[in-house]
């Protein structure tokens, strides 16, 4: 297994997590914002071999796919540069594991949502890091209720 592949996970299959993840589906519909995530490719994707970096014009994602997730906004820094404000915007995004599971989108490891792509408000965020939230863990596994996630903007061809 590579770093940072994608492997699905499932949520064990008892009527008492189905009721949860229901509840878990309603509040996010409810309360939480769409946003859509653009998955990194990794087998389409071209890494340079010496720097283990990608350009951005080899970066492949596939379709977007949209969810409902909490979006929290860090406080943006601003710096006078020579031609104005420059203004770095940073977002916490807090992702149940249950509307993952519903989308297949998740995965073993701590790694799996780096690269990945948010698209919230009409701007693209690029995940740099990705925890589990502590708030508890479903049912004997080691899946957390929630993903958390950091991320800085994105532009796409830069």
């Amino acid at each position: 297994m590579t770093e940072g592949a994608f492997n699905p996970v499932r949520l064990p299959q008892t009527q008492d997590i189905a009721v949860q993840v229901e509840y878990q589906i309603e509040i996010a519909k409810q309360a939480y914002p769409l946003i859509r995530i653009l998955q990194l490719d990794r087998e389409q994707t071209v890494e340079d071999s010496l720097y283990r970096e990608t350009r951005s014009q080899d970066t492949h994602f596939k379709e977007p796919i949209e969810m409902y997730s909490f979006v929290d906004f860090e406080p943006s820094r601003q710096e006078l540069k020579k031609y104005g404000i420059d203004e770095q915007r940073e977002v916490m995004v807090t992702f149940a594991t249950a509307l993952l599971e519903d989308k297949g989108l998740l995965g073993s490891g701590s790694q799996y949502m780096i690269g990945w792509v948010i698209e919230f408000d009409d701007d693209y965020y690029e995940v740099l890091s990705q925890h589990r939230g502590k708030e508890g863990y479903w049912a004997n596994t080691n899946i957390p209720f929630h993903i958390i996630v950091t991320c800085r903007r994105y532009r796409f061809g830069s």
